[in-house]
């Protein structure tokens, strides 16, 4: 078989020509220690199988999650590996946490060195249009904007052409450990704060090169010869006296975010860019989920525990709502806001490697995961990382001050308690001090702070989900958009494209204030079962022993809530699934 794998040069002055270690990956060890290679692989090896979350027999089996199964040819990867920085061979080998997207493995080369091999699983998205945006996204960030991300020692996104048997990629390991998995910021020790002081200003910065580099079309980066036949531009910048030898080697391709490409939306023939104006943007966004709406949304049966309604039901309903969005958004969007931008898709604790210096201070060492990574306006791009975000309600911060308030009773509370909201003050301390260094760049401050900034990006962000986070959310949101006063104050030269009326806002309101009760009371049992980060409870965080416990405790809770609110479908309103059946799942992007 013809072998193409491609390798990073060795020489400084050539870049490399050459992966996300998962949305949540936090790198934690499935297999604790490395382990010998093997003559032969059986089917049912680790290494083949999603295990996260395993439990009977039949999933050691492999007879559930195929979908997240697929075989390759381990010893040639480890072959690859060794070569890609100068070894001789693979003395071991571990696999790193599933992340439900790509199957990780670290590999130890004989040389001492480790490095990481990621492989995309096969229902991720396009196979070589995936692979190749992600390398060419590694090169662009780490070597034109300064950002720390993994260096690219070998790759190939054409299964067909390498003897592994499929896209791989392989990276240098990255110093440090991810920010989630320090102690005292996990468990959110107070007096150790101030260690943590420089990452943020790290992490500010890092937001500021972002804006510096103005792209000049949307969509997503691609080595020159990797987009041929498909759509693309070769001019990467706005301003083309920022091209130079190094840039010229990029184009800008199809859009490779994950809303573009998941689950079915892979198989659809429409416009992925890339795009000239966020308005054509944000028409493709909204297109893509208009056609998945249509060819492949399955009303749900009265007994679905995702069922709502009748009108959230039906897929129609959700596309014409789709249109209302889109006509006003494209109003109502901020135009001066709007430039091209590349960004980190998701900087949660887990994408973020730290170390620390000679003062004992973290400093961010490296970002990982840029899988799915695009080019977006501004506007859509920007974000707090999801490592400093509060969205706890134990503690408060004081309105224009560094100041987190403890409830007036927190003597009282029991140790427990006492220990949770201790964290929460820890993130909401974080929380208040990366926006305070976000002044620091004020175009991005400006943004983020402004008032008007969540009433006109809601609506797109509830349509791009409509289906799974339900229309009535969709609905208010271009309720409060489209209201009077709103709509004057941020879009004074056009008319309302629509009105509600007055029966229609006051079941719009009436469905979200039920809608926002379920969620604080659902949100209750993610902490009880400590599904945390992940939104879901794994193998790692319920032992055997208490998973029956679990489900007992979910249907006690589930009865009393549906009593309570007095809903005719008991198991309607609190939709757990049993993770380890048919029906379960990984988060959605």
């Amino acid at each position: 078989m013809f072998s193409f794998v491609r390798f990073a040069s060795r020489r400084k002055s050539t870049l490399a020509r050459l992966p996300r270690l998962g949305r949540l990956a936090t790198i934690e060890i499935l297999s604790r220690s490395f382990s010998q290679l093997q003559a032969h692989y059986g089917s049912d090896h680790e290494f083949f199988r999603y295990t996260t979350a395993e439990r009977s027999k039949e999933e050691s089996a492999g007879k559930l999650r195929s979908d997240k199964y697929f075989e390759f040819n381990v010893n040639e990867l480890c072959s690859v590996a060794a070569k890609s920085c100068g070894a001789e061979k693979c003395t071991g080998i571990k696999k790193l946490n599933d992340d439900g997207k790509n199957r990780v493995l670290s590999l130890r080369l004989d040389n001492g060195k480790e490095v990481v091999a990621r492989l995309p699983l096969p229902n991720t998205g396009p196979p070589h249009l995936l692979t190749a945006s992600e390398v060419a996204t590694l090169d662009f960030v780490k070597n034109v904007m300064d950002i720390p991300a993994p260096k690219v020692l070998a790759w190939s996104s054409r299964a067909e052409s390498t003897p592994i048997g499929a896209e791989f990629i392989i990276l240098e390991k990255v110093d440090g450990v991810p920010l989630a998995s320090v102690p005292s910021w996990r468990d959110g020790e107070r007096r150790e704060w101030p260690y943590f002081k420089k990452l943020l200003i790290q992490m500010v910065r890092t937001d500021e090169k972002y804006t510096k580099h103005r792209i000049a079309k949307y969509g997503s980066l691609f080595y020159r010869e990797d987009v041929v036949g498909y759509p693309h531009t070769l001019k990467i910048f706005e301003d083309q006296s920022q091209d130079n030898e190094v840039t010229r080697k990029f184009a800008i391709g199809p859009s490779m975010s994950s809303h573009l490409w998941r689950d079915e939306r892979r198989l659809l023939d429409v416009d992925r860019g890339p795009w000239s104006t966020p308005v054509e943007y944000a028409t493709g966004r909204i297109r893509c989920q208009q056609e998945w709406l249509r060819k492949f949304a399955k009303p749900r049966l009265l007994e679905d525990p995702a069922y709502v309604s009748a009108e959230d039901n039906d897929p129609q309903n959700h596309i014409t709502a789709l249109d209302d969005c889109l006509e006003a958004f494209s109003l109502a969007m901020p135009h001066a806001y709007a430039s091209p931008t590349i960004w980190h898709p998701d900087s949660h604790q887990g994408n973020l490697f730290v170390t620390r210096d000679e003062g004992k201070r973290y400093q961010l060492s490296g970002m990982i995961d840029w899988q799915f990574t695009s080019i977006g306006p501004f506007f859509h791009q920007v974000k707090t990382p999801n490592a400093f975000r509060y969205t706890g309600t134990r503690v408060e911060a004081t309105r224009g001050t560094a100041e987190v308030d403890l409830p007036d009773n927190f003597d009282e509370l029991p140790e427990d308690e006492k220990k949770l909201v201790r964290k929460e003050e820890f993130d909401a301390i974080a929380h208040v001090a990366y926006k305070d260094c976000r002044r620091r760049v004020p175009e991005l401050d400006e943004l983020i702070g402004h008032f008007h900034y969540t009433i006109v990006m809601n609506p797109f962000f509830a349509a791009l989900d409509s289906w799974e986070r339900g229309l009535d959310e969709l609905q208010f949101q271009l309720l409060v958009l489209t209201t009077e006063n709103n709509w004057n104050a941020i879009v004074p030269d056009h008319e309302r494209p629509f009105f509600y009326t007055e029966g229609e806002e006051s079941r719009i309101l009436r469905n979200f204030r039920r809608l926002g009760e379920y969620q604080k009371r659902f949100a209750s049992i993610d902490e009880k079962l400590a599904s945390g980060d992940y939104d879901w409870t794994t193998a790692d965080d319920v032992e055997e022993y208490q998973y029956d416990e679990c489900l007992r405790m979910l249907d006690d809770y589930r009865i009393a809530q549906a009593r309570a609110f007095n809903f005719q479908v008991l198991n309607k309103y609190i939709p757990y699934r049993k993770f380890f059946s048919d029906s379960s799942g990984s988060p959605d992007e």
